[in-house]
């Protein structure tokens, strides 16, 4: 996701950002989740933050290892080729889970 444009997959951008929040969701659990994400935009939100910085904080605090989830949903195309393979939901999040 982090470089769609350089491989010219803009479009994916917008479509897949929703799809690695929902899978991020259901391995860390709401709770996590929602003290992820709230920690984060606590910390960063009046000077702002990278991509790379989110991720970091976001495998800092999550209860498993996301280490092959952002690697390959923001780092590579692979979440995309998942996607195109006909990958159910809950298939992408069984990958993760097994970790």
């Amino acid at each position: 996701m982090k470089d769609y444009g350089a491989h010219d997959m803009t479009d994916y951008s917008y479509t897949l950002g929703m799809v690695v929040f929902a899978i991020f969701y259901d391995l860390v659990g709401q709770d996590h989740f929602n003290k992820i994400i709230g920690s984060f935009y606590s910390a960063n939100y009046s000077e702002g933050a990278t991509m790379d910085e989110f991720i970091i904080h976001c495998k800092k605090f999550a209860p498993l290892d996301l280490e092959r989830f952002f690697d390959d949903w923001i780092y590579t195309t692979k979440g995309v080729k998942l996607v195109m393979d006909g990958k159910s939901f809950n298939e992408l999040i069984n990958i993760y889970k097994e970790n």
